[in-house]
């Protein structure tokens, strides 16, 4: 099998080995930033999207669209008829990003049938809290299905809540902040790898295999959220960020594609959401030239991505 990643750029040209009788392509959104000023919330995470033997043919240069850290496009090939993968919402209100959401991806299907569908995005935790505390971010969807969400502050708390795991499967959504700890990050799709929270003064831990970062203790940031590995060990769903403690002064990241971004603090700017990805993976034809395994340029229409067999 040929796995191909497409992180940017507008256009991808179909191997001259592609195989439309074996194939998936596969979509992530990016995730949402957080929240910050009269309200933190967490921000939304991206939303994952599949289909099986796309038909155009080897070399055929495709119209794609990427979305970009924090922002506010899909991530689809060709058209809004073939593949499409919603984005993480941000938002200023107490209520939290929403999650990328299947009804805006295509196909819609849930869980995905025959091969094709979506899953959706973890929802971005919400802020409530009277001192201005950060809401966790949502975690991603991926091949194993939804992500999770954030965690949620309320009232006279001052920790930030956990991030939301990402990637179905076993995973969990992220804690609420407490009087003065940050909240857990949930599990990863594994059951493992959210973030501890912070206890006062200290950071939340950053998420791994696409946990959700752990929420700060008061004064403290949250941890980034964890990336799975449900492609290979640098690309795969991420986790939401753990939202930052009351009068933090830094804020956490979502995981690298997908994740929603840390609700901030009242003295700190919110943490960014995930990138967007596709990733193209086929069994070669026959006749075709062969993939040599390696990083390309813009050959194939990627840009440091990477392809092995």
């Amino acid at each position: 099998m040929t796995v191909l990643f497409k992180t940017s750029g507008t256009s991808f040209t179909l191997p001259s080995d592609w195989n439309t009788a074996n194939n998936k392509v596969e979509a992530l959104g990016n995730g949402g930033s957080g929240g910050t000023g009269s309200s933190n919330p967490g921000g939304g995470g991206g939303a994952y999207a599949i289909i099986t033997n796309f038909s155009d043919a080897a070399n055929t240069i495709e119209t794609v669209q990427i979305g970009a850290l924090n922002g506010t496009t899909t991530t689809q090939l060709k058209n809004a008829s073939t593949l499409v993968a919603d984005y993480g919402r941000s938002t200023a209100t107490s209520t939290g990003g929403a999650g990328g959401a299947t009804a805006n991806c295509f196909p819609t299907t849930t869980p995905p049938s025959g091969g094709n569908g979506s899953y959706a995005g973890g929802a971005g935790g919400g802020d409530a809290s009277a001192v201005l505390v950060g809401g966790g971010g949502g975690g991603s969807g991926g091949p194993t299905g939804a992500g999770q969400a954030g965690g949620t502050v309320t009232g006279g708390v001052t920790g930030g809540a956990g991030g939301g795991g990402s990637n179905g499967g076993s995973s969990t959504a992220g804690s609420d902040g407490t009087t003065t700890t940050g909240g857990n990050g949930g599990k990863g799709t594994s059951g493992a790898g959210g973030g501890n929270g912070g206890s006062s003064g200290n950071a939340g831990a950053v998420g791994t295999v696409g946990g959700g970062g752990g929420g700060g203790g008061s004064g403290a940031s949250g941890g980034n959220g964890g990336n799975d590995t449900a492609w290979d060990a640098s690309h795969g769903a991420g986790g939401g960020a753990g939202g930052t403690g009351a009068t933090g002064t830094t804020s956490a990241n979502g995981g690298t594609y997908g994740g929603g971004g840390a609700g901030g603090s009242n003295a700190a700017n919110p943490g960014n959401g995930g990138s967007g990805l596709l990733v193209f993976t086929y069994t070669p034809a026959s006749g075709g030239a062969p993939q040599v395994e390696g990083y390309v340029g813009d050959g194939y229409g990627m840009t440091n991505s990477y392809y092995g067999e």
